[in-house]
């Protein structure tokens, strides 16, 4: 396999046939995240000319594609490729930007919200406990203005959808200018509905009370959580975790 932009990324049109082979599934199985989470609609051929007529723009989408283990590979050292296809669209070509009231900005975690958790869950003797949830973007909050893309080039292998199909994104996908935005939006949106508390200070910082007293604490960076709760008192969080795919 010939390198894109590193041992990790990969340009389709130069790998050997059973890796091409075998990234046509990885991009079926992309899909079909999509498919699960709801991101996105496929527009039949009168839904689209009447956005088109109203001035809406359907811009072009690619395909990100690594393998994992590239790094693990030595001159003397073989390792099987573990392949992953991400679609995303190219937002960068959106024409929006904060002049037209659209923020991109959203909060990552940062030291002090992590030695935060440490430190309380210490102090308490609590477990500390971690989560990923499994793609996020494609379960952020949900568009509040129409966002077109066209199916990249080879549509999606095995799933019905052929090269330039246009699709409306529901939630600001990856690629999107607010697509980190649309993620953090909706993981504060869940975590306030089941009791939690944003910190005043600390935009990733969450806390649980029960009786003016802190019983949980959670941190968020992108799509990682980092929480810990006094037993008995984890059932807020949990219902935050059975929310998305974790």
């Amino acid at each position: 396999m010939r390198k894109k932009d590193g041992d990790q990324n990969l340009r389709f049109a130069d790998c050997p046939l059973d890796i091409q082979n075998r990234l046509r599934g990885t991009r079926a199985e992309e899909w079909r995240k999509w498919e699960k989470f709801n991101a996105s609609i496929v527009l039949c051929e009168d839904e689209l000319q009447e956005l088109l007529d109203a001035g809406v723009k359907a811009y072009p989408m690619q395909w990100i594609e690594t393998d994992k283990n590239a790094h693990k590979r030595r001159d003397n050292v073989q390792v099987p490729p573990d392949l992953k296809s991400r679609l995303v669209g190219c937002g960068n070509l959106e024409e929006l930007g904060t002049a037209d009231g659209l923020r991109t900005d959203s909060p990552t975690g940062d030291v002090d919200a992590h030695n935060l958790v440490f430190s309380w869950c210490a102090s308490n003797e609590v477990r500390i406990k971690h989560a990923d949830i499994t793609s996020a973007y494609l379960q952020g909050k949900q568009n509040d203005r129409v966002i077109l893309y066209r199916i990249p080039k080879g549509g999606i292998p095995g799933e019905g959808v052929e090269e330039g199909t246009v699709i409306a994104a529901r939630v600001p996908v990856n690629g999107t200018k607010d697509a980190g935005r649309g993620w953090w939006l909706r993981l504060k949106e869940v975590a306030l509905e089941n009791g939690y508390s944003l910190n005043k200070i600390l935009p990733t910082m969450f806390s649980l009370r029960a009786k003016d007293k802190i019983v949980g604490v959670l941190c968020t960076n992108v799509d990682d959580l980092l929480y810990g709760n006094i037993p008995g008192h984890e059932e807020a969080l949990e219902k935050i975790l059975n929310t998305f795919s974790v």
